[in-house]
């Protein structure tokens, strides 16, 4: 089995939402968990497009880096400038696959509701799209 180590800034936006999408594409064929460089809190408009796939944040609690075997994954991708360079540290000598996947921070989007709404999908969508590309070809190998 394939396991993935999501990491961003907070563990609010970036990395749980990729750790969901990977579960809702792969389903148990990957082992997947997500981390920050700090607790946030979670953010509603993540739950929101979230379940617009079916997919829930109800169990989702933030966890640090500090709280990680990080040298237990395959896989650690960092989804923040900040996240990388904290999981660039710690992987150094580990069996785990570094990759950073520069990807924009919703939550700084202003504007109504909807456009708010449409950033976090943008981001949902194309977290979906480098997950595929990434680890399909591996999956089916």
């Amino acid at each position: 089995m394939l396991s993935v180590l999501y990491c961003c800034t907070f563990n609010a936006i970036r990395s749980p939402m990729a750790a969901l999408v990977t579960r809702r594409l792969f389903g148990d064929k990957v082992d997947t968990d997500s981390c920050g460089v700090y607790s946030g809190r979670q953010d509603f408009f993540v739950a929101s497009v979230l379940n617009e796939w079916g997919l829930t944040m109800e169990t989702h609690r933030a966890k640090l880096f500090a709280e990680m075997q990080v040298d237990r994954f395959d896989y650690v991708i960092a989804l923040s400038a900040r996240s990388y360079s904290h999981a660039r540290a710690l992987t150094q000598g580990a069996k785990a696959h570094f990759l950073y996947w520069e990807l924009p921070n919703p939550s700084w989007i202003e504007g109504s509701r909807q456009t708010k709404l449409e950033a976090y999908r943008a981001l949902r969508d194309e977290l979906a799209s480098c997950i595929e590309k990434q680890f399909s070809p591996l999956l089916k190998a």
